[in-house]
């Protein structure tokens, strides 16, 4: 009896410290984005390296760059909706429809960048990062833990663009965004999961690094490159990789 209650408190205690760790972890990352000074949207943002157009189309590459997302999306959104798939795969079905929702976002606001047209751009982005992050919760906390986490996920995400609007404070925008990134290698790390192939969300998010230095160097790669590409153009491509590798994550599980 007493072995059984010994190896209960063990089990129990192998459990949630790693709760717990995951739990510190995301209240941390929100402790420290809102102990900084507020965040105002850069008057330059949108301000991009290669201005050129083809076709009548403005910003042609930063425009249709964005095609990868709906092929991609659509394919995501195919795959999770299969009949014996629906219910176990809502969160990455989220995580698809922000994706095609994304492209047309995204080509919406390279045809006339302003903040309004951006708003059109964070939205669906949102809707991305926080149907990855409820997919996570579920694979590693359990279904019913996901199940509760993708609504009140998704009015976070749509509140943060908001909120970043009425106060022009970006903060809670980006602790979204920096859910995914800090919560991808951390579950890696702690929880052991029924679902294979879980190495490709190290590949996604290697591609989504990938894809925030060249945002960051979009006029540097543009001069480099002889101006052919800029960053802002790579990009998007490196971001569609990292929505791939998770799609070949889910497709790879059935193999």
């Amino acid at each position: 009896m007493k072995t059984q209650l010994t190896h209960s408190v063990i089990d129990c205690f192998n459990l949630y410290w790693r709760h717990a760790v995951l739990i510190c972890t995301i209240v941390i990352s929100f402790v420290w984005i809102f102990s900084l000074d507020a965040i105002s949207q850069d008057v330059g943002y949108h301000q991009f390296a290669d201005n050129r157009g083809l076709l009548f189309i403005p910003h042609f590459l930063d425009l249709v760059s964005n095609l990868p997302f709906l092929i991609i999306g659509v394919l995501g959104v195919r795959f999770c909706l299969a009949s014996e798939r629906r219910r176990k795969h809502a969160e990455w079905s989220v995580f698809f429809i922000g994706v095609i929702l994304v492209s047309l976002g995204s080509a919406y606001y390279h045809f006339a960048p302003s903040n309004e047209s951006l708003l059109w751009d964070r939205l669906p982005m949102t809707l991305g990062f926080m149907g990855l992050f409820s997919a996570l919760m579920k694979e590693s906390l359990g279904l019913r833990v996901g199940r509760f986490i993708l609504v009140p996920a998704i009015i976070l995400g749509i509140t943060s663009v908001f909120y970043w609007r009425a106060v022009d404070d970006l903060r809670l925008y980006y602790w979204v965004q920096l859910l995914p990134i800090v919560t991808i290698p951390l579950v890696l790390l702690l929880y052991k999961s029924g679902s294979s192939h879980r190495g490709y969300l190290l590949i996604g998010l290697a591609c989504y690094l990938m894809a925030k230095i060249t945002e960051y160097l979009d006029e540097t790669i543009y001069l480099v490159t002889f101006e052919s590409v800029s960053g802002h153009t790579l990009k998007h491509l490196f971001t569609a990789g990292a929505c791939y590798s998770i799609l070949l994550m889910l497709r790879r599980r059935l193999q």
